[in-house]
């Protein structure tokens, strides 16, 4: 079929698959070591060293189903997808499996219900299943969103240590 295109990165994260659009990911590594870091986000993982400088590492299934649905041995899994966001700055998501890369019709990415994507959420749209699919929808991260979250994670991590005036 003829219409804009988008590259799509998939990769699965517990049990679910997920994809991030090409542009906004830069490498995949594996086998990173991660350090935890005091008073982290609930989210973060710890960072590892990129080029030379800290990067702090998500891992999404601390947050989605309560971690339920992990597979076993994913402790050692260290697969870490390193996303950009459009001001430079970078992550790194860790993840269970590496998928595909593909091109998507940018119709068939469906934006999420404004209820769904509000300022809380990780993604803006969702590829929407085609007549060969069996109904799943694969959710379409956005690497501002994911950054924003960590942030504000951690705003509010910092704003409970700080002791209140008496």
């Amino acid at each position: 079929r003829a219409g804009t295109k988008e590259d799509i990165a998939t990769f699965r994260i517990g049990l679910r698959w997920y994809a991030a659009r090409v542009s906004e990911i830069v490498e995949t590594i594996n086998d990173a070591s991660l350090f935890p870091i005091p008073f982290m986000p609930s989210m973060m993982v710890g960072c590892t060293t990129y080029k030379g400088s800290p990067l702090p590492v998500l891992d999404l299934r601390r947050v989605l189903d309560g971690g339920a649905g992990v597979p076993e041995g994913r402790e050692t899994s260290n697969q870490i997808v390193i996303m950009t966001k459009p001001d430079g700055t970078s992550f790194g998501l860790l993840v269970d499996d590496l998928g595909e890369i593909t091109e998507v019709l940018a119709d068939r990415l469906a934006p999420l219900p404004a209820m769904v994507a509000d300022q809380q959420a990780f993604a803006d749209s969702v590829i929407a299943p085609n007549d060969t699919d069996e109904g799943n929808l694969i959710v379409v991260l956005r690497a501002e969103r994911l950054h924003a979250n960590l942030t504000r994670s951690a705003a509010g991590a910092a704003a409970s240590m700080t002791p209140s005036p008496r």
